[in-house]
């Protein structure tokens, strides 16, 4: 674990791996110090366990045997999204789980000229975050006493996808889509009670007289997909932190209605 020399009202601390400060909204919070302050890349908080990576990097002819199909504007599906195995036996009682998506489809080529159309790779991301709202956090304003009797389980997603084309011979631009060129369709994971199942993407590709035009379709020799997918957890130990972006807001809503006057903070 990594370590450093801090300096905390006045005093200097030597070899601190860590430090629990109070919080405004009362309570401590622990923050861990390492590589950028302890923040993990991606999923950001220091304490966050990754439990589990699906993954794929082949090329769509010489190794799953498909044929590249001659262009077409209409958008054809190579490699269908599949559930992947193992599924995932979550313990929503005690954790808070993430999962984070990572895509890259690189089109290969018969020719190296540049212009207009020639489509240079694919990239994109997604994040889900399981939403899991325990029996008991939400109460009737009427009656204070009278609250939700089971936990309520629901996966919410946030995607960005990019297309980089060529505009010209000299230009490249990056197209806020993943419906042209060579492109990977993310597939939200799935809920059954506590059983996770995770989705691969679509593998696609499609032509456009803009972004993916017949010269270079027509010159594809072979396709390089990949993707990766994490699922990371948290501990569940203190209200104010638990999850991730939309339970922590979330959570701030719930105290809210708890609240006297009912007023969001």
């Amino acid at each position: 674990m990594a370590t450093a020399d801090i300096t905390l009202l006045g005093a200097t601390y030597y070899g601190v791996p860590s430090v629990v400060l109070p919080t405004a909204q009362g309570g401590t919070a622990e923050f861990t110090l390492g590589g950028g302050g302890g923040v993990v890349p991606i999923i950001v908080r220091p304490d966050a366990e990754l439990v589990q990576t699906y993954t794929y990097d082949k090329h769509i002819h010489a190794d799953e045997g498909v044929t590249i199909p001659a262009y077409t504007t209409t958008a054809q599906v190579l490699k269908a999204s599949a559930s992947l195995t193992p599924t995932m036996a979550l313990d929503l009682a005690n954790y808070s789980y993430y999962v984070c998506e990572r895509f890259l489809a690189i089109p290969e080529y018969s020719v190296t000229t540049k212009a207009k159309g020639r489509a240079e790779y694919y990239a994109g991301a997604s994040a889900y975050e399981v939403c899991s709202v325990e029996a008991g956090t939400m109460h009737a304003l009427l009656e204070p006493t009278r609250a939700i009797t089971a936990r309520t389980v629901a996966i919410q997603a946030s995607v960005v996808n990019r297309l980089l084309y060529y505009s010209s011979s000299s230009a490249v631009v990056a197209y806020n889509s993943a419906a042209y060129g060579t492109y990977e369709t993310t597939t939200t994971p799935t809920i059954s009670g506590t059983t996770l199942t995770l989705k691969s993407p679509a593998l696609g590709i499609r032509g456009h007289t803009t972004y993916f035009t017949n010269t270079y379709m027509s010159a594809l020799t072979d396709i390089r997909y990949q993707w990766r997918i994490e699922v990371w957890r948290v501990a569940k130990s203190d209200p104010d932190t638990d999850g991730w972006q939309l339970m922590q807001g979330f959570e701030r809503v719930c105290d809210a209605v708890d609240s006297n006057d009912h007023t969001l903070g």
